[in-house]
């Protein structure tokens, strides 16, 4: 039985979300990672840069629709054609520019200003902040 959120190619699982872990996977190998030490995805093409805090980054052979799919109802928001971002690690956010974490910056598209205010409305109600 399929599984919502997990992407199947031969029955086989090769990339999802489970619990608060990210599956990062390829043909051989899968990398468990967890969502809260991803600050920032940026498209590179077909692929994309996946930054995490300590600077650290990897690039993956998945497109950001791949990632934006997966992550979006887990606390992250598509700010952009190229970015989405971990709403956790939001510091600020001035004129069209958010400032993530380790002073990361991420432009934020005109279209998409209002999907991720009401997103950060969203979880300062949850949180009671």
């Amino acid at each position: 039985m399929r599984s919502p959120g997990r992407i199947y190619v031969k029955e086989k699982v090769i990339g999802g979300v489970h619990g608060d872990k990210l599956i990062l996977a390829d043909r051989k190998n899968f990398t468990l990672v967890g969502l809260a030490g991803i600050v920032v995805m940026e498209a590179r093409g077909n692929y994309t840069l996946i930054r995490f805090t300590g600077n650290d980054t990897v690039l993956r052979s998945r497109t950001l629709k791949h990632y934006e799919d997966l992550l979006c109802a887990h606390g992250f928001c598509r700010v952009s054609r190229s970015v989405i971002v971990n709403l956790a690690h939001i510091r600020s956010y001035t004129g069209q520019e958010l400032t993530l974490y380790d002073d990361i910056r991420a432009v934020v598209s005109p279209g998409r200003i209002k999907m991720l205010m009401e997103k950060l409305y969203g979880m300062a109600t949850v949180t009671g902040d």
